[in-house]
């Protein structure tokens, strides 16, 4: 075999196992890319998820409409906790929004929406018509936060989206400490006030 027919056998080898090397290197790339792309996915989806769980689980928006309900005298203790956990449900929507991939931008809208309600009602509840109302507002930031979870959901392909403060609550084994106490009759109603 000559010199040249040599050299091109070489350089020929060479430019199929360059090609065949880059189209390798490519095909994993796109691969890395998208199986990351897929965790975001999964890491996004799982923090809007859980963010429908924290707000289903907040005892204050298990608020009836005022068609529903009953008059009762007002409390500003009440006013505070449910004030608490409405601040804590503003917190979650920011660091969720915070969170999530950049290419969410539908969600980061909606949750930045979710925010805003959850702000307009703190501001709301500063005042004294507010301080009278808040049970109503409440119950209308619940319907306001309902809808946009849906979207969400939607969004992520979320099958269940309980209503805010819709979670039953076992409390069968608190029940047994209050049997078994000793002030029985001053406690037997506890599980109705939560």
């Amino acid at each position: 075999m000559d010199v040249l027919s040599f050299s091109v056998a070489t350089a020929s080898s060479f430019i199929a196992g360059f090609f065949a090397t880059a189209l390798g290197v490519a095909a994993s790339l796109a691969y890395d890319r998208r199986s990351k792309r897929k965790d975001v996915d999964r890491y996004d989806k799982t923090s809007i998820q859980n963010l429908i769980s924290f707000i289903a689980n907040r005892r204050a928006f298990e608020v009836e409409p005022l068609r529903v309900r009953m008059p009762v005298q007002k409390d500003d203790q009440d006013l505070a906790r449910c004030n608490t956990s409405v601040l804590n449900v503003r917190n979650m929507l920011h660091e969720v929004r915070g969170g999530l991939s950049m290419q969410q931008a539908a969600a980061h809208s909606i949750l930045l929406a979710m925010e805003r309600d959850c702000a307009t009602y703190l501001n709301f509840t500063e005042y004294p018509v507010g301080r009278s109302l808040y049970e109503d507002a409440l119950y209308e930031l619940g319907e306001r936060l309902y809808e946009n979870e849906r979207k969400l959901a939607g969004h992520f392909g979320i099958l269940e989206v309980p209503k805010p403060g819709s979670v039953d609550r076992d409390t069968s084994w608190v029940d047994k400490i209050v049997e078994e106490s000793q002030d029985f009759d001053e406690l037997k109603g506890w599980s109705d006030n939560k």
